[in-house]
């Protein structure tokens, strides 16, 4: 079967799920919140200033465990967050999705795994383009959003 079907995609998603599974249910989130969320000083440089925080904050977890894991330990951070800038929960967590929603390395993203493996493209290579992305996001994406959303009203 080895030879037929590489069966270390599957291993890899079935990690993703046991890690997302363990930090749900051992309390890792409220440590999180804690430890971190004062040390972000949310709400006291302005609303691009939390923007960048909260969205680093998600991309740094999301580094630290995986994209499918990183919401299990966020989602019970919204309220604790939107506390401290004085956003809606619903802006927090769209905030937490854009750091989710950007890889800095290829291993962070299950899909990118499958991918690399199934099209055999070097891990150096997608590597490259995941920081090209992460940092374009971050330089262009991340005001433009802002200015985006502040029009909307998200923020208030």
């Amino acid at each position: 079967m080895k030879t037929k079907i590489d069966m270390s995609p599957l291993f890899f998603l079935a990690a993703v799920f046991a890690i997302s599974a363990v930090a749900q249910h051992s309390g890792l989130a409220q440590t999180v919140a804690d430890s971190i969320i004062p040390y972000l000083h949310l709400g006291q440089g302005g609303g691009l200033r939390d923007l960048y925080a909260i969205t680093g904050l998600s991309a740094l977890l999301s580094h630290l465990t995986t994209a499918p894991a990183a919401p299990a330990i966020l989602a019970p951070l919204a309220s604790t967050t939107a506390n401290f800038t004085g956003w809606s929960i619903e802006a927090v967590s769209m905030s937490q999705i854009i750091g989710i929603a950007t890889p800095l390395l290829p291993y962070q993203a299950p899909p990118l795994i499958i991918a690399m493996a199934m099209a055999q493209i070097p891990a150096a290579a997608l590597t490259r383009v995941c920081c090209i992305l992460a940092f374009s996001g971050a330089v262009i994406g991340l005001p433009v959003t802002y200015m985006w959303w502040a029009y909307l009203g998200v923020f208030g």
